[in-house]
């Protein structure tokens, strides 16, 4: 099989034999919302934009709303990512990549 194939067969099939793996499954559940803590974490958009909106920043009120709705979306990207980072392990795209050469060693083995 060619690079090509293989690259073709592994779009086709990606979704499947990445939840086949227990690793990979367990990693992409663990960016779920499961304690209190995370709530805490995923609140502090909110809080933090209702907090920019009546601190009157900007007097203009369409503009407010807008830059307050900008720092929720910047709070909760920080937010994520400090979520990310605290969880212990490899990440998906590793964990992802790790797979891929997995299967490609075995298509290159079987010579299919």
């Amino acid at each position: 099989m060619t690079e090509q194939e293989f690259e073709t067969w592994w779009k086709a099939n990606r979704q499947q034999l990445l939840h086949q793996n227990s690793e990979y499954v367990e990693r992409e559940n663990s960016y779920k919302i499961r304690s209190g803590a995370d709530l805490l974490i995923f609140a502090l958009p909110v809080v933090a934009a209702i907090l920019f909106l009546e601190s009157g920043i900007i007097r203009h009120e369409m503009l407010n709303w807008l830059a307050s709705a900008g720092v929720a979306i910047v709070t909760f990207l920080v937010s994520a990512f400090i979520k990310s980072q605290t969880l212990p392990g490899d990440s998906l795209y590793d964990i992802e990549q790790r797979i891929k050469a997995e299967y490609r060693k075995q298509f290159a083995e079987k010579g299919e």
